[in-house]
């Protein structure tokens, strides 16, 4: 790959539309999972062989963010390939294939004896767990995906022509299925909805943490395409920063609205503690929804910590539902208006919350 086209590769990645609720979770493990892993990619392509075999550290500890499991693939094919390729002899020691072995064997270590090991550290539970009708789409997908890249490798062990467009192609998409597996593999992505939301700044929750393995293989794929261009190549690269630029800007705009409201509406519940006091349950009538992140429902216990911080007394925040009434007698209603619209908001740092309590006599 040339120059030119590395600098192009690493700006999509960059500015892609898919890092949404990474960046809003940038405290999560999974962002830092995230840049520990490309940390450990990177020492594994360093030319002195001591680096590459700490790559496996980093790379390893990466793992326990468990879709990472999968994508080591990558790293582990890029080596293979430099081992076959490279006209530096040098680079083919030992070294170089003890940390293709040890990549190779992370994986199973993570899932099968980390988890005997130390328990607590299983990633087997939860709503991200693999079943049989899962699996199977998602080795169909991938494989699918892969077919182009194994096209490719039969052209070249037949000794036939295969042009640079298709050969990064064929690795975008090999990369992508890579990237979308683990996820395919727990239930996500049923259908293309689930592939269109994520990039868009509005109207998909916090589904882009789907795409964390994404963007490599996508980027991959645009290159191939702006390639296909030819003398307008780099006319189709400024369009799609420019609409990913956009994009971001409009996604992480709404997160920081969703912040300002999170601190007007503890600094409104605080002036108003005085009603609220010894209550044990409150119903939320949130008017101001337009400020929720990608639009977001703000869930029960994130009501309940901003409530509890600004008055400093637990109270169970929900919203208004036969089974919550019914269960917590909730006697107070704390309805939510915001005066601003989003776009003054962005410009005055303020979108002009207001509380106001009143009783609740329905569920006693």
């Amino acid at each position: 790959m040339r120059e030119d086209e590395m600098g192009v590769l690493s700006l999509l990645i960059l500015f892609l539309p898919m890092y949404g609720a990474r960046v809003a979770l940038i405290n999560f493990h999974y962002s830092l999972s995230l840049l520990i892993f490309v940390l450990g990619a990177w020492m594994s392509l360093s030319p002195r062989a001591a680096v590459r075999i700490s790559a496996v550290v980093p790379i390893f500890w990466s793992m326990f963010t468990p879709s990472l499991q999968v994508f080591v693939v990558v790293p582990i094919a890029v080596l293979c390939i430099r081992l076959i390729t490279r006209s530096n002899k040098s680079y083919l020691d030992r070294s170089t294939l003890t940390v293709i072995v040890l990549l190779g064997l992370s994986p199973f270590v993570h899932r099968f004896l980390i988890p005997i090991i130390l328990p607590t550290f299983s990633f087997r539970d939860g709503y991200n767990t693999i079943q049989s009708a899962f699996l199977v789409r998602a080795v169909v997908f991938s494989s699918l995906l892969v077919l182009p890249l194994l096209n490719l490798l039969n052209r070249r062990r037949l000794q036939q022509s295969v042009t640079h467009e298709g050969a990064i192609l064929s690795l975008g998409l090999a990369a992508l299925a890579v990237g979308t597996f683990p996820y395919l593999a727990v239930g996500h992505f049923p259908n293309l909805s689930d592939w269109v939301l994520p990039f868009l700044p509005t109207e998909s929750d916090w589904n882009s943490r789907h795409q964390l393995l994404q963007p490599f293989g996508v980027a991959l794929v645009l290159l191939a395409i702006a390639r296909m261009f030819g003398a307008r190549m780099k006319a189709f690269v400024a369009v799609i920063l420019t609409i990913s630029v956009g994009l971001n800007i409009a996604t992480y705009s709404g997160y920081y609205l969703d912040a300002v409201k999170q601190a007007e509406l503890i600094q409104a519940v605080a002036e108003n503690d005085a009603q609220l006091s010894n209550i044990s349950a409150l119903v939320i009538n949130d008017q101001s929804t337009r400020f929720n992140a990608r639009g977001r429902g703000i869930r029960p216990y994130e009501w309940t910590a901003m409530v509890t911080r600004a008055i400093d007394e637990t109270i169970q925040v929900d919203a208004n539902n036969i089974q919550y009434c019914y269960e917590s007698k909730p006697s107070k209603m704390l309805t939510i208006t915001a005066e601003n619209g989003q776009l003054k908001s962005l410009f005055v740092g303020s979108i002009g919350l207001d509380v106001k309590v009143t009783d609740l006599t329905i569920c006693s």
